[in-house]
């Protein structure tokens, strides 16, 4: 068994291990379509349509009909170079082409009649528009996942919806998670992951978190689904987790919040209270992708460490001895003076006597309640690894 056999065979199983579900059509990807004309608009039939992926060297092909219309359909989403050729005719080819998620593109080729070997190259394409379908969606990539203030919340990307048309807070109306897409509920949203239900239909939420630096693009729909987004009548949010390329890239990053960071509420100032209440949030991180076969094989991973510190107040009334409380147990002569000392160290006297008595040694001791803020800590970790095998431009593999 050759090296090539060996890394196949590998990352199969591991994508057998981890598969957990049906992957849905555009879900995880995007199609990309065009026609293909010679100078005068006539259609080129048979010609030869390669997308190359500028990020990964995958290559795929695909002929065109006799009216001269070539489709890609699920292609991962990124930057492709498009390139056509037919007999008799000189090789174009169209740069730059940006496919997004769950989007149909169209880029349309003109090859010139001309000598096979001559190519004709244009650097960039024009603005990638889906003119297929009335779908209303926004899509953000990772420079807009990682860069825009709205993600450094524990919602995420999901916040980023909020920049959508006909896109609100929810206003607690309702239990689910996610903002009000078009009127509809929060439980009215759906969430995928790499063309997976993420749902949490328990509490309708995210089940499995991804953090910020792990996504490649995230999409809201709000309108006119495709057959393969049924499950919900509010927003439809699809996330993808980025895959390596040819080049190894990593990062190291840090979301910080922080109680002194941030000017205190002005409804609280007029009260008196000049400072905030703890809370500190931090989520550190790295991250790592590449290649293990080029144009073949990628790897991506990322790790995540978030602490949180905060205040918290206990969930039921405790009751505590009043000063007289204290005073009648002092006196009592069962009781030992130093551990109502530490006791009463730790334990600060009620204010008022609105909890009765309890008896102690046959007096009643006047209690009252206590109310007490006091730290709380949460840590949390998570990992995220994709693994991508492209065994051939029509058969691939995602763990």
């Amino acid at each position: 068994m050759n090296r090539f056999t060996s890394w196949a065979l590998c990352v199969f199983s591991l994508c057998l291990f981890f598969y957990s579900g049906d992957a849905r059509a555009q879900a995880i990807s995007g199609d990309l379509t065009g026609t293909v004309l010679d100078s005068s608009g006539a259609a080129i039939p048979n010609a030869t349509i390669v997308a190359l992926n500028d990020e990964t060297g995958v290559r795929t092909s695909a002929q065109t009909n006799a009216s001269g219309v070539y489709r890609f359909t699920n292609l991962p989403i990124g930057h492709y170079t498009l390139t056509g050729s037919a007999g008799g005719f000189t090789t174009s080819t169209l740069k730059n082409v940006e496919l997004t998620l769950n989007n149909v593109i169209t880029a349309n080729l003109t090859l010139a009649v001309g000598a096979v070997g001559t190519t004709v190259e244009v650097s960039a394409s024009a603005v990638s528009i889906d003119t297929t379908t009335a779908q209303l969606q926004t899509t953000f990539d990772t420079r807009q996942v990682l860069e825009l203030p709205q993600t450094a919340s524990g919602s995420g990307v999901y916040n980023l919806a909020l920049l959508g048309a006909g896109v609100s807070t929810s206003g607690g109306v309702g239990q689910g998670f996610g903002p009000a897409i078009s009127g509809q509920r929060p439980d009215n949203n759906s969430f995928n992951l790499d063309g997976i239900s993420n749902n949490n239909y328990y509490n309708p939420a995210p089940l499995v978190y991804v953090a910020n630096d792990a996504v490649g693009e995230f999409t809201l729909l709000q309108n006119q689904f495709a057959p393969e987004f049924g499950g919900g009548s509010g927003g439809i949010f699809n996330t993808v987790v980025k895959s390596g390329t040819n080049s190894i890239h990593g990062s190291i990053y840090e979301y910080l919040q922080n109680r002194h960071l941030n000017a205190v509420n002005s409804l609280d100032w007029v009260q008196g209270i000049t400072s905030n209440p703890r809370y500190d949030n931090n989520r550190l991180g790295a991250t790592i992708g590449g290649p293990i076969i080029k144009n073949k094989l990628f790897y991506f991973g990322d790790f995540e460490y978030n602490p949180v510190g905060q205040t918290a107040v206990p969930g039921s009334p405790l009751t505590a001895p009043t000063a007289a409380g204290y005073s009648t147990l002092a006196s009592l002569p069962g009781v030992n003076a130093t551990n109502l000392s530490v006791f009463q160290k730790y334990v600060p006297a009620a204010p008022a006597n609105d909890q009765g008595t309890i008896t102690v040694l046959g007096q009643q001791i006047p209690i009252g309640s206590l109310s007490f803020v006091s730290p709380t800590f949460t840590n949390s970790y998570n990992a995220v690894v994709a693994l991508d095998y492209n065994m051939s431009d029509k058969d691939q593999l995602r763990g």
